[in-house]
């Protein structure tokens, strides 16, 4: 479940969007811990099923309207990779992108009072430095080549057969659409002038 796969994913995912603040920490917390009591087992079908994992919640993250939507499909579309590859260190790579998405977005819901990727637009004029930790965060988020989270992905996929590389390499696209939605919805359009835009170290 802080390790998951498809199913069961599903309800990771639904305990961080309905309470992300609070639930997210912990479940990354009882993942770091799940991974040092825990040998990830050698079986195919998890390999297909991890795949598949990734796929589908990248799909589910292209639809995502706001940061806590937006994590919990990233959570255990990234995570799904320590079941390919095989290597626990790998963990802490995956789970950069989600945790530097949920800071940012407890930043943005304390400073706008919503997390939602609509309420506005402009930040790269009116919030730089927020802007560019959100483009370093959804580079990462998206495996970008020479990001810390590609060599993962890199590495599970030198581990799979054809069918299993062709999802993740179709959910590795998804993912790459999810996050440039992501990024693009807040950082760009005309700012709003009844809201007072607050950027990181200027305040």
């Amino acid at each position: 479940m802080f390790i998951p796969l498809f199913p069961i994913s599903l309800i990771t995912s639904y305990l961080i969007r309905r309470f992300w603040i609070y639930s997210y920490p912990l479940v990354a917390l009882l993942g770091v811990i799940s991974l040092a009591f825990i040998k990830i087992p050698n079986y195919e079908f998890l390999y297909y099923l991890a795949s598949f994992t990734l796929l589908f919640h990248s799909l589910r993250a292209v639809v995502s309207q706001s940061f806590k939507e937006g994590i919990s499909e990233l959570y255990p579309a990234l995570l799904s990779l320590v079941w390919l590859s095989k290597e626990e260190a790998y963990f802490v790579f995956l789970l950069l992108p989600s945790a530097l998405l949920y800071l940012l977005g407890i930043y943005i819901k304390r400073t706008l009072h919503t997390d939602s990727f609509y309420y506005a637009g402009g930040f790269i004029e009116k919030m730089p430095i927020y802007s560019l930790l959100l483009v370093i965060a959804s580079l990462q988020a998206c495996l970008t080549p020479l990001m810390p989270s590609f060599y993962p992905f890199f590495d599970a996929l030198l581990k799979t057969n054809v069918l299993q590389a062709s999802l993740l390499i179709i959910g590795w696209f998804m993912l790459g659409v999810a996050m440039a939605l992501t990024a693009w919805r807040p950082l760009h359009g005309l700012p709003r002038e009844d809201i007072s835009y607050s950027d990181l170290l200027r305040r």
